[in-house]
Order: C-alpha cells, then sequence, then structure tokens
C-alpha cells in the first residue's frame, strides 16, 4: 500500500478493506505485508528474485482461493508453490515441491512421507486438471494445501537461499 511515496503507511480509505491484523497501532503493514508493499512500490526490474517470487505467490493464491472450483483452487495454490519453491527445474516439479516443503513445514497430523506423498498426489490431481481437463473436487484437501501454502508464503526471508534455509518454529 503506497501513501504519498511512503510505501508501506495505511491509509484508511472506505473503498479499501484491510484486515485490522495486519496493521500496527501506528497504521503501518506488519511483516510481511510490508515488505511486500516494498517490493511491490518497485519496478519488476528493481525487486530481488525472491521478491518477484513472493508477490507472484501471492497473487497465484489469491486467484486460487477466488474460485468456487476446487480444481481451479488447487491449479493456483500448486503455482503459488512452484513459485516459492521451483528454480530453474523443468522436471518432476511435484517431488521438488513436496520435498522441500517437507523438510521445512509439516502438517501436524502427517509424517514427514505422508506429507510428501499427499503433496505429490496433490501435484498430479493439478496437473490432470490443468493439462487434462479433470475434475478434482476433494474441497477439503485443496483448502488445506492452501492453509499451508498462506503460511509458506507469510514467512518473512528476503532471499531464496534465506527462504531454503527456513523452517518453522
Amino acid at each position: 500500500i503506497r501513501a504519498k511515496g511512503e510505501g508501506e503507511r495505511y491509509v484508511p480509505d472506505p473503498a479499501a478493506e484491510i484486515h485490522p491484523n495486519y496493521v500496527d497501532s501506528g497504521g503501518r503493514l506488519v511483516p510481511p505485508y510490508r515488505q511486500l508493499s516494498r517490493a511491490a512500490a518497485r519496478d519488476e526490474d528493481a525487486r530481488l528474485d525472491w521478491e518477484r517470487r513472493v508477490l507472484a505467490a501471492t497473487r497465484w493464491l489469491s486467484r486460487g482461493q477466488q474460485s468456487r472450483w476446487p480444481a481451479d483452487r488447487l491449479a493456483g495454490v500448486m503455482v503459488a508453490l512452484e513459485c516459492l519453491f521451483i528454480a530453474g527445474e523443468r522436471t518432476h516439479k511435484g517431488k521438488h515441491i513436496a520435498q522441500r516443503l517437507t523438510d521445512r513445514f509439516k502438517v501436524n497430523e502427517l509424517t514427514a512421507d505422508e506429507q510428501r506423498d499427499w503433496l505429490e498426489q496433490l501435484y498430479s490431481a493439478r496437473n490432470a486438471a490443468v493439462h487434462e481437463g479433470r475434475d478434482f473436487m476433494d474441497d477439503l484437501q485443496v483448502d488445506r494445501l492452501g492453509e499451508l501454502t498462506r503460511y509458506v508464503a507469510g514467512r518473512s526471508c528476503r532471499t531464496w537461499e534465506q527462504a531454503m534455509a527456513c523452517s518453522a518454529p
């Protein structure tokens, strides 16, 4: 959010809605929204690789979450995860996402192996929906993946290297 070039100050506007959890008592965006706002205020060429990735992941996640169709939401969430966890790989993206995400963040009720399998299955379902026109109707699995992705995208890392070294508290 930009106000007079500051790039991070919240200016109340009746047409815009910002959840109160996103701003502090002084009207400033809280991390990671402050960093996202600063990155979005810069020209794309001036952004760090990681800033471009997180902004793109946030857009894809937002787009995906707006759909009523689970297959569309799954596609958006998986593209967001690609932005965050894929750097140059052209094949086996589902395996890379599953491994890198599981190495850093884990869903409580799954073992690491179960989580990797779950993520790979969802990536395969995403591919079937996007490339073969298949339906995916499991709302709960997509919502669960969306929550995990929102958490991961909200981590305050400044570079790809920091993000790959990052882990859940």
